[in-house]
Formats: C-alpha cells, sequence, structure tokens
C-alpha cells in the first residue's frame, strides 16, 4: 500500500498512522470545533462525520499540490445528496488514503457543519460537536491530543495521477484560488 505520509522515527522514514486520539479546542472566535486524527488514513472515519450531518451538502476539492491534473484551487462541487457523498468516497478513497495533493471538505447546507480532512490526516468537526464526539467514540478514538509529527513528509504519487483526473472529471466544479490556510 502507498502511504499519504512518512515521518521520521530515529534515522529512518517511517509511514505515519496516526493513534485514534480526539480534543474539543475553542478557536480564536470562540466557537469549539473537534480535531482527530485519521489512522492509516482511512476515509471512513470521514464517513463517520460526514454522516452526522445533514444533506444537501457540498464538497471543497482543495487541490494544494496538483501534478499535472489541474491547477491548484478550491474546488466547490454543486448540491449532493448523501448518496452522491457516499459514491464519492468509495470511488475515490485509496487516492484520497494513499496522497497528499488535497483535502477535502464537506459542507452541510442544511445545518451549516462542515467537516475537513487536511492532507496531514487530521479531521476537523464544525457543528455538531457531541454527535461527533459519540462517531469517534463508538470507533474506538480516545480523548488525546492530536499532533503532526516534525519533521514529515508529503507523499504524491504518480501512479495516482489518474485517478487524480477523475476526481476534477467527477463534478462540474467551481475552481476558486487557494487561501493561505489552504497549505
Amino acid at each position: 500500500m502507498l502511504h499519504k505520509l512518512h515521518h521520521l522515527v530515529g534515522d529512518s522514514w517511517e509511514p505515519l498512522s496516526y493513534p485514534a486520539v480526539y480534543r474539543r479546542e475553542t478557536m480564536t472566535d470562540g466557537n469549539d470545533r473537534i480535531v482527530a486524527t485519521v489512522p492509516r488514513s482511512d476515509p471512513a472515519i470521514f464517513m463517520a462525520l460526514a454522516e452526522q450531518i445533514a444533506e444537501p451538502y457540498c464538497f471543497l476539492y482543495v487541490l494544494v499540490t496538483p501534478l499535472g491534473e489541474g491547477e491548484p484551487g478550491r474546488y466547490e462541487s454543486e448540491p449532493l445528496d448523501a448518496g452522491q457523498v457516499r459514491d464519492f468516497l468509495f470511488r475515490f478513497g485509496r487516492f484520497l488514503q494513499q496522497d497528499s495533493r488535497c483535502s477535502l471538505w464537506l459542507h452541510s447546507f442544511a445545518d451549516g457543519a462542515t467537516v475537513v480532512w487536511d492532507h496531514h490526516d487530521l479531521i476537523f468537526g464544525y457543528g455538531p460537536l457531541d454527535r461527533y464526539v459519540a462517531a469517534l467514540d463508538f470507533l474506538g478514538f480516545q480523548v488525546g491530543e492530536p499532533a503532526i509529527p516534525f519533521p514529515h513528509s508529503h507523499n504524491y504519487h504518480v501512479s495516482l495521477d489518474a485517478e487524480a483526473t477523475d476526481i476534477l472529471e467527477a463534478f462540474d466544479w467551481l475552481r476558486k484560488p487557494l487561501q493561505p490556510e489552504d497549505d
């Protein structure tokens, strides 16, 4: 299996797989959010949190490091239902699990909630925090400190370029420029 991230352990670069931990934190604007790791870069964790928010949805595919499949940017989908979200994650789960060139956001129009799976394999949940916590607890997560190890490396796999191109063809995306917080 290809790995999204590696980190330095002693003198050796090893695949990174976080422990299953999350924390609730207060942001500078006074709102709370959940921050969780994504052990084994497993798309099922993103889906478990996505199931806690109401449809219709919108994906934001944040392409930070393209390898020729498109321009860097924030690609916004049209409104989606739960079936379209599940189908997308099933179809592109392997790519999202193994390649660091992007982050994926899912926004709920109905309740204003958002779930973000960033290219460091962290998930940020905004909105129904108690439901996110219940889903993470059900998956065996513990309260802890999600932390990105340093040094670490992001992996971009040429063998996944066709899937990266297919993602950009999956919807009629509206591309907007990257924001400073995207990297």
